[in-house]
């Protein structure tokens, strides 16, 4: 029953946008201050809208119409968001997540399917 719910609510996350995901770690893992685990990375709830949005943009829209001047720094932000939101999780419940290994495991995962 509980793995029920919590696939069920799994699944329903999945569907949200990035912008909830990330609120939705947050509030869980309740980082103190402004702390940050990257260095020079300052959580940017605006930039994270407007990368998400161009996202759905090229992929539920029209395509990409013309080049992303900005590509790499955004590539580069999602990144260090990205290990800096594994740091508020390995802070909060005393984990340690290997980014190697989970690329890994979806490599495996993949092949399942």
């Amino acid at each position: 029953m509980c793995n029920e719910k919590i696939d069920k609510y799994l699944e329903d996350l999945e569907r949200k946008s990035l912008i909830t995901k990330i609120d939705q770690l947050y509030k869980m893992c309740k980082p103190s201050g402004k702390h940050s685990f990257i260095r020079n990375y300052k959580f940017d709830q605006a930039k994270i809208k407007e990368i998400d949005t161009l996202r759905h943009e090229i992929i539920h829209g029209k395509g990409l119409s013309a080049p992303l001047p900005d590509c790499t720094q955004k590539i580069k932000y999602l990144l260090d968001t990205t290990n800096n939101l594994m740091g508020l999780v390995n802070d909060k419940y005393n984990v340690r997540m290997n980014p190697t290994a989970w690329k890994e495991s979806l490599k495996d995962s993949s092949k399942n399917v």
